[in-house]
């Protein structure tokens, strides 16, 4: 019963228990997925090994970026922080607990959002290179409040859209295969480009904020995928398995 229940509210255009190829199909795909996001390549660890270290490094410029109040350089501080310290907790726990799937999964979906936040903290660097003392709080706050409600207004959008999209990439598509370190890759590819230009900086700053603002839909989206591990499990547990 627990089942049919979970089925109506998440995969609601599937008619169980006579569709049961559509259930097939959802955790094929799934599955896929995600043994796909848990292969590691050893030169995405290194690229992330530096990415980490390049974050520790900008939260140490921000946080002696004296002309800024300390409240506005903790609002892009603590994110970060907050972020690797999370992520670092994780990797305890996943070589205390090796083969956890769930765990490694979790870790991967948290890489994203350490990619945002490394987005995040690292437009305040480009604003303090570009704009240095001429900006005060106000500028950097204002800033700050346009960036929030964009992001809150992708979240809201992206978070009512996550079950119908989660039902048409899963039950009627083959699903196409990605990792973090592919979006990071993208997105690094995307500035080089940029920085070809004259006077590239304010075009970083820009594409930046667009990135980001896209980004908390992305995470968003790919955390309600992940909040469907334990249903997936269930639907394989089932008395009727595949």
């Amino acid at each position: 019963m627990g089942e049919i229940m979970l089925i109506k509210h998440v995969f609601q255009k599937v008619d169980y228990p006579r569709d049961r190829k559509s259930i097939e199909h959802i955790i094929k795909e799934y599955d896929k997925n995600l043994n796909h996001l848990l292969v590691v390549k050893e030169s995405n660890k290194l690229g992330k090994y530096v990415l980490y270290i390049m974050s520790i490094l900008i939260i140490f410029y921000v946080f002696n970026c004296s002309w800024v109040s300390i409240f506005v350089r903790l609002l892009y501080i603590i994110p970060c922080a907050l972020i690797i310290i999370c992520n670092s907790i994780l990797i305890l726990q996943i070589k205390k607990h090796k083969g956890n799937k769930k765990l490694q999964y979790k870790y991967k979906v948290f890489e994203l959002i350490f990619i945002s936040m490394f987005i995040y903290i690292g437009t305040f660097f480009i604003e303090s290179i570009l704009f240095s003392r001429k900006w005060g709080d106000e500028n950097y706050l204002e800033w700050f409040y346009v960036l929030v409600i964009l992001c809150i207004v992708t979240f809201l959008m992206a978070r009512v859209n996550a079950p119908k999209k989660f039902i048409k990439k899963f039950q009627y598509q083959e699903n196409k295969l990605y990792t973090p370190s592919s979006i990071l890759t993208s997105i690094t590819s995307l500035l080089i480009c940029i920085s070809y230009y004259n006077k590239p900086y304010y075009l970083v700053l820009i594409v930046s904020y667009i990135i980001l603002i896209l980004m908390s839909g992305l995470v968003t989206y790919i955390f309600f995928v992940y909040r469907q591990y334990d249903n997936i499990q269930k639907l394989k547990n089932a008395d009727y398995k595949f």
